[in-house]
């Protein structure tokens, strides 16, 4: 028991040591460390409440949904004429939505490849890309510029074809 008694008191300097210098780490974790994150410090005092045009976002286009919008569009019922002509009525237009977002000027949007589906292959006539959240913010590649153009565009260009 001596011995014990002799050993925690050796040790007790720097066992304060020790706990006062963890201590000190433990509280300088929290604090901002350059003065843009004292700014965005969040403050319990000064909660502001959510504004309501943030807080009910609009509600995102499901991918079916996009196949619906595009199917009725002028340019897919021109292609769906065509392939149906050209097929003798056996096939229509074939619309293919990819898997992943496009993302464009900080907004994200389905691309939509309008076509006809053929035994050996897909032809591509046009890519679209609609907007996730904004249903009227539809663009088609113009094939000259290689650009997204917004589809209204592209349709008066494009008029008497």
């Amino acid at each position: 028991m001596k011995i014990l008694k002799a050993a925690f008191a050796a040790f007790r300097p720097s066992l304060w040591l020790l706990l006062w210098v963890g201590g000190w780490l433990m509280a300088c974790q929290n604090t901002p460390k350059s003065p843009e994150e004292k700014a965005e410090a969040p403050s319990s005092a000064l909660k502001q409440m959510p504004d309501p045009a943030q807080q009910a976002p609009k509600e995102a286009l499901t991918s079916e949904q996009v196949l619906t919008l595009v199917a009725n569009l002028p340019i897919a019922q021109r292609a769906n004429k065509q392939i149906n002509d050209f097929t003798q009525g056996r096939q229509g237009v074939s619309l293919l939505v990819e898997d992943s977002l496009t993302r464009m000027n900080g907004q994200e949007y389905y691309t939509v490849r309008i076509g006809y589906n053929g035994q050996d292959r897909y032809e591509t006539y046009h890519i679209l890309l609609v907007n996730k959240q904004d249903k009227k913010d539809i663009r088609i590649e113009d094939v000259v510029t290689a650009e997204m153009i917004p589809i209204e565009q592209w349709e008066r260009e494009h008029a008497n074809e």
